[in-house]
């Protein structure tokens, strides 16, 4: 799911490939080694983000939720909710910055609170 050089696929495309994906993942014996890999490149998709919709993420992270349970994607989620709780403080930061101040500052700069429980 992350961004490249090439044309973006439709959703519609990239949901087609989650599913193949997910019939895949149901022959996957160490179903442990996939979910380590998939929280190091969500994790870096996320922080850098190079992930084409983060509404597809969660899309897979629910199938595999379905598929494996709460506990095998709990990780993944608390990533996604520290995004999220990121974005907003820096959104309150900038608005109360501007408020109080009538000039911007001379530096552009962007902030992440993250967890470390859930980042591999």
């Amino acid at each position: 799911l992350r961004k490249s050089s090439k044309a973006a696929a439709e959703e519609r495309d990239l949901e087609d490939a989650l599913n193949r994906l997910l019939i895949i993942f149901n022959y996957i014996d160490d179903k442990d080694v996939f979910q380590t890999f998939t929280s190091k490149l969500l994790a870096k998709r996320l922080i850098h983000g190079t992930s084409v919709s983060e509404d597809l993420e969660g899309m897979m992270i629910g199938k595999l939720k379905a598929a494996c349970g709460y506990d095998y994607t709990a990780k993944l989620q608390r990533m996604f909710t520290d995004m999220e709780v990121s974005r907003e403080l820096m959104d309150k930061f900038k608005s109360t910055l501007s408020s109080a101040q009538q000039k911007q500052l001379s530096v552009d700069f962007s902030v992440m609170v993250l967890a470390t429980g859930s980042r591999p």
